[in-house]
Formats: C-alpha cells, sequence, structure tokens
C-alpha cells in the first residue's frame, strides 16, 4: 500500500500548532488535504493516442507485407498500456508537466477556497493551506484582510517550505518556524478576538479528486 504524502505525526503536530496560532491571532485556518488536484482524464487518452500514433508509425524491416496490420495492433496494444499506467498516481506524477501540475493545483485551492467559505470571517482573516498529493504540491490562499497585511510572495514561500518537508519527510520545523514569523507579523493587526473566534474549523480535510 501506497504510503500517504502526509503522516499521522507531521499532520498531527501541524494541526496543534494551527490551534496556538488562532489563539495569538483572529486568523482562521482550514487545511485540505487532497489525492489529487484534477482527474486529468483528457491528457491521459491525449498521451496513448500520442504514443500509439508513434508506434503506429515507426518503420519495419521485417514482413513489409504485413507491417501495417502488425503496427496496427501493437498501436491499440501501446495505447492501452500507456493509460492503464498512467492510472498510477507516480506515473501520471512522473508524465505530467510541471508547469500543468502547478497550474491545476492553484485551480483546484481557488475553488476550495470558495467551496470550504474560507472567506466567511469577520476579518477576513482566513487561509486555506490546501495539500494535493499526486502533484506533491501546497498552495496557500489568504483572504482579502490577509493578504492585504501580507503580500502574496511570502505565503507562496511558506507553501514551498510546507511542500518541501513533506516531499522530505520532514517532522515540520521549518514550516512551524515560518509559521511563526508570519505570526508575529499578523497579530499585531490581527489580534485574538474573542467575539469572533474558530469561525472555522482548523481540522485537516480530506477531499478525493478522482
Amino acid at each position: 500500500m501506497k504510503k500517504p504524502l502526509i503522516s499521522t505525526e507531521f499532520k498531527n503536530r501541524i494541526e496543534m500548532h494551527i490551534a496556538e496560532v488562532e489563539k495569538e491571532t483572529s486568523v482562521e485556518f482550514v487545511t485540505l488535504l487532497t489525492r489529487r488536484s484534477h482527474h486529468y482524464l483528457g491528457f491521459r487518452i491525449a498521451l496513448a493516442l500520442f504514443f500509439a500514433l508513434v508506434e503506429a508509425l515507426m518503420p519495419s524491416s521485417f514482413f513489409d507485407q504485413i507491417a501495417w496490420p502488425v503496427h496496427g495492433l501493437s498501436a491499440i496494444a501501446m495505447g492501452f498500456l500507456v493509460f492503464a499506467a498512467t492510472g498510477f498516481s507516480w506515473v501520471l506524477h512522473l508524465m505530467l508537466p510541471k508547469s500543468l501540475q502547478l497550474h491545476t493545483v492553484e485551480t483546484a485551492a481557488k475553488l476550495a477556497f470558495l467551496k470550504n467559505e474560507v472567506f466567511k470571517t469577520y476579518r477576513r482573516s482566513g487561509i486555506l493551506i490546501y495539500i494535493s498529493e499526486l502533484e506533491r504540491a501546497v498552495y496557500l490562499l489568504a483572504d482579502r484582510g490577509l493578504s492585504e497585511a501580507i503580500p502574496h510572495k511570502d505565503w507562496a514561500e511558506l507553501a514551498t517550505i510546507l511542500a518541501g518537508e513533506l516531499a522530505t519527510k520532514g517532522a515540520g520545523e521549518t514550516f512551524i518556524d515560518a509559521l511563526d514569523r508570519l505570526k508575529e507579523r499578523v497579530k499585531v493587526q490581527f489580534p485574538p478576538d474573542s467575539e469572533h473566534h474558530d469561525e472555522l474549523s482548523k481540522d485537516l480535510r480530506g477531499n478525493d479528486n478522482e
């Protein structure tokens, strides 16, 4: 069985630290873990057709009279083989262009931000941490109030740190340290607010995109 990208220990540490940050500020987190950001069915079909076409057009110097029928059958087999192989997450991850993966994760994160209503906080201080296993990517999306206080590049840097720790099976120390530094920057503008506390669930959520 394939090991999950995020371990139970790592998950618990991040959840506990997020809870601490929420106590000291009015920032609200939603953390979402998904197996993949998209099914990539169109890409898988296109890749299978490409390999099938290459196989069909390859020249043959053996049994020239039956070359086309043989190539036809082998091309169909090649197409099915490629399509089946990309059904495995690790194969699909290797075949997908990195730019497509990152764009897909960003798009899925923005949709998840709306679906999970991360914007429904009194001071518009919600933030989504979106983790996608297949793409091995993390995207942080801060609501308007937070993004005005801290530029997007700083949230992107935090996402890169988290993605790196997940990829190397780190304990989360670097991410927690970076989160603490950002906490110090926001708690002046977003101090704890007992009236509007725990507006969003801090638990790590799961959401499979098949």
